[in-house]
């Protein structure tokens, strides 16, 4: 399975990220109405859009998700958060893939490589920002797969 996600600029042309070649792509002609990526994610363009429109809380993906300061810090955060909860010692490896949702702040939807032991895995974080109160919640993490 490959990680990858079509992603539209705001001239409407879209893209192809394929995050395990770190490779892109640009597809002249497609009707797209729903993406799922790894771990089932489904990014709304928003029911009825023009291409490249969103509307608010349609889940929308972060191109430079693997390279993103914050994104990668949110990840860590995360693995962070559950071995706390589950007295587990995975370690964070890198981000795969990210998409985000703007609801009451800011769900974000993280798909990144961790190790347990000797075994790297593929996992999937959801992360809810909370901008006014400066909080963030650990809403979900689960193990997708182990490690291609």
């Amino acid at each position: 399975m490959v990680a990858a996600f079509l992603f539209i600029n705001s001239n409407s042309n879209i893209y192809l990220y394929n995050f395990k070649e770190y490779t892109q792509f640009l597809i002249t002609r497609m009707d797209v109405q729903v993406i799922t990526p790894i771990g089932g994610i489904k990014l709304g363009l928003g029911n009825n859009s023009p291409i490249g429109e969103t509307k608010p809380g349609d889940i929308t993906p972060i191109p430079d998700a693997p390279c993103n300061p914050k994104i990668i810090d949110l990840a860590h955060w995360a693995v962070d958060e559950y071995n706390k909860e589950n007295k587990t010692s995975l370690k964070f490896k890198n981000v795969i893939c990210a998409a985000k949702q703007e609801v009451s702040g800011t769900m974000y939807y993280i798909t990144l490589e961790a190790v347990n032991g000797c075994l790297i895995g593929v996992y999937e974080a959801k992360v809810w920002v909370q901008p006014c109160s400066k909080s963030k919640k650990l809403v979900e993490f689960k193990h997708i797969r182990p490690c291609a």
